[in-house]
């Protein structure tokens, strides 16, 4: 929805908002239909076409998105882009218009927060686009659950799945240095 994403972006940018990029901005084609357009072996003018027609679409995203240039803290690649002649994709391009850094499928980002006092707190932030194939509501849960035993982050966000959930759980560590205390934290997926 054009008109909701442009009020989102006037919210955006008059509040300081910071971003990740979650792949999809440009919903031009599926995995299959882009394995379909290959095997087409389509003239030159034909790929042509096609290859403006995701352009016009980019264009579009990017006059809408405009006012986020250098508000975004990186942009993960979604499974519907085209991949153009040059060798890009538009999930690259986006990034590029955007002044952010691609991605490829995940990315992890640690974010220090300071106060006035100078005492600091470390983020650790992993994004990834997903995957589907979940045949229930807490499917797309589920995997982030099985995920977190092996990527060790504060915050995950998984993009894939076009639902707004969020699930805080406890976790239990033992200090790095000096004396082994143990130490609790809260994670949100």
């Amino acid at each position: 929805d054009l008109r909701l994403l442009t009020k989102y972006v006037q919210w955006a940018s008059e509040n300081d908002v910071y971003h990740i990029g979650m792949g999809d901005a440009v919903d031009f084609l599926s995995p299959s239909n882009r394995s379909r357009l290959k095997s087409a072996e389509l003239y030159d003018a034909a790929q042509d076409v096609i290859d403006n027609a995701a352009s016009k679409l980019e264009s579009e995203l990017f006059s809408i998105l405009a006012p986020l240039k250098g508000r975004f803290l990186g942009l993960v690649s979604g499974h519907h882009y085209y991949d153009h002649l040059d060798g890009t994709n538009t999930d690259q391009r986006l990034a590029e218009f955007l002044g952010t850094r691609y991605c490829g499928d995940s990315m992890f980002l640690r974010i220090t927060f300071k106060d006035d006092n100078g005492h600091a707190v470390n983020a650790k932030i992993f994004a990834a686009h997903g995957s589907g194939a979940s045949t229930t509501m807490a499917g797309p849960l589920a995997k982030l659950e099985r995920l977190n035993a092996y990527v060790l982050s504060n915050v995950m966000f998984i993009g894939h799945h076009h639902r707004s959930h969020i699930q805080m759980f406890d976790t239990l560590d033992v200090t790095d240095r000096g004396e082994a205390h143990l130490t609790h934290s809260t994670k949100a997926i």
